[in-house]
Formats: C-alpha cells, sequence, structure tokens
C-alpha cells in the first residue's frame, strides 16, 4: 500500500482519539478527508475546526465511489452501513491499527529524503505520536479483555 496513491479518504469512527490524530496528520498533509462518528464530542469539533468534514451518524449515504480508501476504527464492525458500502463499491478498506504501521512507512519515507530540519523534527515528533497510540491501544485490548473476562 502507498498512501500517497489516496487522495481522497473517507475515516468511519473519526471521533476516537487515535483516529481523529490520524485524520489531522493526514489533513496537514493535503490529504482530503471526511469522516463520520456515531456522536458529536470535542474530538469532532476539534476535527470541523480544523476543515476536516464530519459526518454525525453513520449510514451508507455518507460513502460514495468518489471516496479511494476507507479507513475504519476498531469499534466498526462489518455490518456498519458505511463499512457495507464501502465493500460494495470496491474501495481499498483498511482498519485504523494497520494503517497507523503504513502511516509510519510514510514517516520514514519522508525522513530518508530529507528536508529543512524544522519539518524532519515535525516528522519525528508525529512518529512519536503514531507510536505512543499504538502502545496506549495495545494497553486498552488487554485492559478490556482482562476485564471482560
Amino acid at each position: 500500500m502507498n498512501i500517497k496513491d489516496y487522495k481522497k479518504i473517507f475515516m468511519s469512527g473519526i471521533g476516537g482519539i487515535s483516529m481523529s490524530g490520524i485524520a489531522l496528520i493526514l489533513k496537514k498533509w493535503n490529504f482530503e478527508i471526511v469522516g463520520s462518528d456515531a456522536v458529536q464530542s470535542k474530538q469532532t469539533d476539534l476535527l470541523t475546526e480544523n476543515g476536516i468534514k464530519v459526518i454525525i451518524g453513520q449510514k451508507e449515504d455518507n460513502v460514495d465511489k468518489t471516496f479511494n480508501l476507507f479507513i475504519y476504527s476498531a469499534a466498526i464492525k462489518e455490518n456498519n452501513p458505511e463499512y457495507v458500502k464501502a465493500k460494495e463499491l470496491g474501495i481499498m478498506m483498511i482498519e485504523r491499527g494497520e494503517f497507523l504501521g503504513e502511516l509510519t512507512k510514510l514517516f520514514n519515507d519522508k525522513l530518508d529524503k530529507g528536508g529543512c530540519p524544522y519539518v524532519i523534527h515535525l516528522l519525528k515528533v508525529y512518529e512519536v505520536f503514531v507510536k505512543i497510540i499504538l502502545r496506549y491501544n495495545k494497553y486498552l485490548q488487554k485492559y478490556n479483555r482482562k476485564n471482560n473476562s
């Protein structure tokens, strides 16, 4: 997967802490981002303030063939109407955790090509951010498994 090949991205479950962080990074890199979440929150408000279109409510009409990548959070199940529609339309689909790995590759690619020290510093900060999110999510998964047993 080459993230650069996908310019218009739909994010289902965009109001989560890691999904909203990813959306902000992608927006800064000039990707067109649209997303949805079940409820309005501080995170969805922040995204809207930063120029990201957020739709409250998840329905199949939110997704159309103009999107070329569909990123979904772990909370999105296979019977979610947006998930079903993206699959029906043949849109490339990827779960948030897997996408974070791809995003890290893009950070490293940008670092390998050089650039001004300020940009390199920002990319390193983003990479740290991604690693923190991955570790936090692993912790939550273990915690939830332990408490749901």
